[in-house]
């Protein structure tokens, strides 16, 4: 057997793993920030209807690291931008990154519960990312649950269409102020598992915790980390 421990985009590719019956070994998962049900925040929700294709039409991916190092003037525009609109610390790479993956300002954490050091950190932690997966995040969005796209024969294209072939227990994870996929996706996604698995298994809200500040946060050590350990200590 296998337990397995999955957030943001990692969270959603293995879901759709699990749901399509494509991991049978696994029988209990931590399952953090989104997994069947992406729900953003409703102007992140815009951003990824507009922003996406018309950014598409400059450039094939996006990059945090464009705050540090960049050539040409797409990056150049772009980083203009994001010093333009982004004031709330003076990391390039943080501020980046909160453009690139959402609305907030951050958007991948709360700033209260880094440490100077991890948000130093954080600069050399973020790459370019293909558009590709913006384009097919925002279908998903407009959806409101995930999509494959068709590549792969063996994952349905709709995830809520049928009941999840899988007898895992999970737990559904997420920080109550995460600016990148608000919790009630994560209550949704909960929802759909019970109503094929009374019973089996849980949603946790963490208090002033956001999206990667979950893992990387100064007092997750003490907070957070306890919760997923005795979560994987039970036994079904």
């Amino acid at each position: 057997t296998l337990k397995a421990v999955i957030h943001c985009q990692g969270s959603t590719s293995f879901m759709m793993a699990l749901c399509a019956g494509l991991l049978p070994e696994v029988s209990s998962v931590v399952a953090n920030a989104v997994a069947l049900h992406p729900v953003v925040p409703h102007l992140a929700r815009a951003k990824s209807a507009i922003a996406t294709d018309l950014v598409g039409l400059c450039t094939d991916y996006l990059n945090p690291q464009w705050g540090l190092y960049r050539s040409g003037i797409v990056p150049t525009l772009i980083n203009w931008w994001v010093r333009a609109t982004h004031h709330e610390c003076d990391n390039p790479v943080c501020k980046h990154s909160s453009f690139v993956y959402g609305t907030g300002s951050p958007t991948l954490w709360r700033h209260e519960n880094l440490n100077e050091r991890t948000h130093e950190w954080i600069k050399g932690e973020f790459a370019a990312v293909p558009l590709s997966f913006f384009r097919q995040m925002a279908d998903c969005i407009a959806e409101g649950h995930l999509r494959s796209t068709g590549v792969y024969e063996q994952l349905p294209r709709n995830f809520v269409a049928q009941a999840p072939k899988t007898s895992a227990r999970i737990l559904f994870l997420c920080g109550e102020r995460n600016a990148c996929f608000v919790s009630e996706g994560m209550a949704r996604t909960y929802d759909f598992f019970e109503q094929h698995a009374p019973g089996r298994h849980d949603f946790q809200q963490v208090a002033g915790y956001g999206h990667l500040d979950i893992f990387i946060g100064q007092n997750a050590a003490q907070e957070v980390l306890p919760l997923i350990v005795d979560e994987l200590g039970k036994t079904r």
